[in-house]
């Protein structure tokens, strides 16, 4: 397994995100984000090996939302279902995500053919990282754009899904 911090650094030093990608984030963030506080979740779904269970998960994000009232939820997942269920229990005037391909029977968004949409569907998956990033605390899950959220701000202070609640906040190394 790789230290986090030498991850931190081979993403600064060998990934360079396009201006016209950046300018797309940054254009949702100030029409959608800037004028509040965002949790950022991360819910990942279909071929996850940790299944989580929607009545947890809705549980950990209903705790967060109670330690932080003033904040709404940037969430980012690959499931129809673990979406519908975060806007049903913490509120749709509560929950932003960008329109993106959703999986509607469990099978992975990147396993399916969808015709001419590879290219849209990796460019949602690193706009949703990157919006991740811009949130004040996140809730993330196991997953590779997890990782990524965290290495893209190692600041960040966040908590994981944990299938036994209650979850354990946590924080990057350079925070503590």
């Amino acid at each position: 397994v790789m230290p986090f911090d030498k991850g931190v650094e081979l993403l600064k030093k060998y990934v360079v995100v396009k201006k016209e990608i950046l300018d797309e984030i940054d254009r949702f963030y100030n029409e959608n984000m800037s004028s509040n506080k965002f949790i950022g979740v991360h819910i990942r779904g279909t071929d996850s090996p940790l299944n989580y269970s929607p009545n947890a998960i809705l549980n950990q994000l209903q705790d967060v939302q109670k330690r932080m009232p003033d904040h709404k939820f940037f969430v980012a997942t690959d499931q129809n279902d673990y979406m519908q269920i975060a806007k049903a229990g913490l509120g749709r005037e509560n929950v932003i995500s960008i329109s993106a391909f959703r999986s509607k029977n469990r099978k992975p968004v990147h396993q399916q053919n969808i015709q001419g949409h590879n290219t849209k569907k990796g460019r949602e998956a690193l706009m949703d990282c990157l919006l991740l990033t811009k949130c004040d605390y996140a809730v993330l899950s196991g997953s590779n754009l997890s990782k990524c959220v965290r290495y893209f701000n190692p600041l960040m202070p966040y908590e994981e899904f944990d299938r036994n609640p209650p979850p354990k906040q946590r924080y990057t190394a350079a925070k503590q």
